[in-house]
């Protein structure tokens, strides 16, 4: 029933602060980031749930499978929960009874032990070592142990014990003896029995995995309150001290293989670190104990599923009373006899994932893109979540890491952009100040052409044509050289009043933007272009100065529509909503090849594209030019209005 998914763990991209505690604790190096945000490479993972108990945030997410159970229970099959040993310390205020209740409300038809599998596999290990005692064995009851060496030590693979792990032996107890027929759920505080359920090498005999966490969401959704159910009995066979396989080194012990510290014979590995050492120590030869038993999460007790935040004593010492309380060690050797012809063997497949590793001319490269020239520049801080710059840079190389996770390097970067924001502040101001004042002395000019220049032609041409009226006794030459005197005047006064208008027409400040882009695309028809103008949205007043810039922009770009572009028709379009307004200006001109890099408009000779590209600039809003040679030319500005 359980199908893959392309992460056990996967991140929560809202949740991700950059802390990078998954990168520094992750055992397998399984995590990488990519556009700053943390993920879970899928082939590296080994499920062992670091990351989830690191994440101060919460931003790591376990794959559920409650969809599955749901389903699994709607069925008309039996389906069988078996309970991981370490639930006396996952639900300490109550009793073992009242949690077999509450399975039972949820709908599972029995509800198991897992412990009963730990006294299966304690006397598979025991018989193992009568059988070929002399031999180095690595115990292989963890998953993530085992998922681990297969992927980043299979040399090791020939020291792993061919035996599965008490969940797995529970789930062949009842797959192919117990009931055949029946659904087996398991519910325990480890991530990667996940991954171990999905192993062919364990075959198909658990159908979901449940964490206590997901249990406590079912629990709640059905409204189940545990303290208040009553007292039920587990089914199946009875386990007696596999009721502490949970707490690490009793495994052993049930397999009369407990340590000696006078022998070294029997090492006991908890926690991360310690594993890391010992199989890195086991694979060069640096040790020769003939028993290593490696749990990455300090046993299953403390689990990081677990569900609470209770110390390892305390968890350690609920287990201990459960198992003494419910002790019954002849009822469990006689379910041993019972299932005692279960296999329980198992194989191992290498599987390593092999990433490139990186010269030193590489390395070289990537450090000094941080600006890590020289070995004192290497401060190995660690905020990377790398222990070193030269492990960030070769993370970087394997497309595991970017240069941003450096937080030196991050906070030069940011100096210099921070300086490069405030020059380019104050270039825009500086620009706002030269328009506005270009803009003024526009609106002065167009003001003396109209209030004085305009007058004073005016006036002449009167007097040309009040002097034509009263000298009637002019030749005839004369007459009309006065006549075309006149014409000139005239049509200087049009260009002048045209000029005018250009330079800031009253119709802009007068009734606003969409009524003067009207007039621009009227006044197109008389340079021989075909001008259509619309608006989209509702029609509004926008902010002076960004009517003034988009009708420049207008201006400008029906100016080279008419001039350079040979057009026939252009296309003016205003689009308005809340938040922006966008200009767009289509010709079907001649068209031009548009560079990758706006910035180099000025080597072709665009100057008034970039005139365009600057207003929107100051705007704070964007220019996109596409064009095709023989096709025409389309700007759109964007702007916040």
């Amino acid at each position: 029933m359980i199908t893959p998914h392309d992460a056990i763990v996967h991140t929560i991209p809202d949740k991700c602060r950059r802390c990078y505690a998954c990168i520094r604790n992750c055992p397998a190096r399984a995590i990488k980031v990519q556009e700053g945000q943390a993920q879970v490479i899928k082939e590296r993972c080994i499920g062992c749930g670091t990351c989830t108990q690191v994440c101060s945030q919460k931003a790591k997410h376990v794959k559920s499978d409650v969809g599955i159970v749901w389903q699994l229970l709607s069925e008309k099959v039996p389906v069988i929960v078996i309970v991981s040993s370490s639930f006396p310390a996952a639900f300490p205020d109550i009793s073992a009874g009242q949690l077999v209740t509450a399975l039972k409300k949820l709908g599972f038809t029995e509800v198991m032990e897992v412990a009963f599998g730990a006294e299966l596999v304690a006397r598979a290990y025991r018989n193992l070592i009568l059988q070929d005692g002399e031999r180095q064995f690595i115990l292989t009851c963890c998953p993530a142990v085992v998922d681990f060496i297969e992927k980043f030590y299979p040399q090791l693979i020939s020291l792993a014990a061919p035996i599965v792990s008490p969940m797995v032996a529970m789930g062949r107890v009842l797959k192919r003896k117990y009931n055949p027929r029946a659904k087996v759920v398991y519910i325990g505080a480890c991530i990667a029995k996940k991954i171990e359920a999905k192993s062919e090498a364990v075959g198909n005999v658990i159908d979901a995995v449940l964490t206590f966490v997901e249990l406590k969401e079912m629990l709640a959704f059905k409204e189940i309150i545990l303290p208040e159910q009553e007292e039920s009995d587990f089914s199946g066979p009875k386990a007696h001290l596999g009721r502490m396989y949970a707490v690490p080194g009793v495994l052993l012990k049930m397999a009369n293989l407990a340590p000696d510290v006078m022998k070294n014979d029997v090492v006991v590995a908890e926690g991360r670190e310690r594993v890391l050492e010992i199989l890195k120590e086991v694979a060069t030869g640096a040790i020769n104990a003939r028993f290593l038993e490696p749990f990455f999460c300090e046993g299953c007790v403390n689990g990081p599923m677990i569900g609470n935040d209770l110390s390892f004593f305390r968890k350690k010492e609920l287990i201990t009373e459960y198992t003494v309380k419910y002790a019954a060690p002849a009822r469990t050797e006689q379910d041993i006899a019972q299932y005692a012809d279960i296999d329980l063997g198992r194989s191992f497949t290498s599987c390593p994932v092999v990433l490139r590793s990186p010269t030193e001319s590489d390395l070289h490269r990537i450090l000094a893109e941080m600006n890590k020239e020289r070995k004192e520049d290497e401060l190995n801080c660690g905020a990377c979540g790398y222990e070193t710059c030269r492990e960030l840079a070769t993370a970087i190389f394997q497309g595991l890491a970017e240069k941003e996770m450096c937080w030196p390097y991050l906070m030069e970067t940011l100096q210099v952009s921070q300086k490069q924001l405030t020059e380019a502040e104050s270039r825009r101001f500086y620009l706002e100040h030269i328009a506005r004042a270009l803009e003024e002395e526009r609106k002065h000019i167009a003001r003396e052409l109209h209030d004085s220049v305009a007058q004073t032609l005016i006036a002449i041409l009167h007097q040309v044509e009040n002097f034509l009226e009263a000298k009637t006794h002019f030749r005839i030459e004369d007459t009309r050289f006065l006549w075309n005197l006149g014409e000139e005047i005239r049509s200087v006064l049009q260009e002048v009043r045209q000029f005018s208008h250009d330079l800031r027409p009253a119709i802009l400040d007068d009734l606003g933007l969409i009524p003067a882009l009207a007039w621009l695309a009227r006044q197109q028809k008389m340079q021989g272009v075909e001008a259509q103008f619309r608006v989209i949205g509702t029609e509004r007043r926008l902010p002076a100065d960004t009517e003034l810039a988009l009708f420049r922009i207008a201006q400008e770009a029906l100016r080279n529509t008419s001039r350079h572009a040979s057009a026939s028709r252009a296309e003016m379009t205003l689009e308005l909503d809340q938040s922006k307004a966008t200009l767009t200006i289509t010709d079907n001109g001649r068209g031009f090849t548009v560079p990758t890099d706006l910035g180099e408009l000025s080597d072709l000779g665009k100057l008034g594209l970039i005139g365009i590209q600057e207003r929107a600039w100051l705007l704070g809003g964007n220019v996109k030019i596409k064009s095709e040679l023989g096709k025409g030319t389309t700007i759109a500005v964007e702007v916040l209005v």
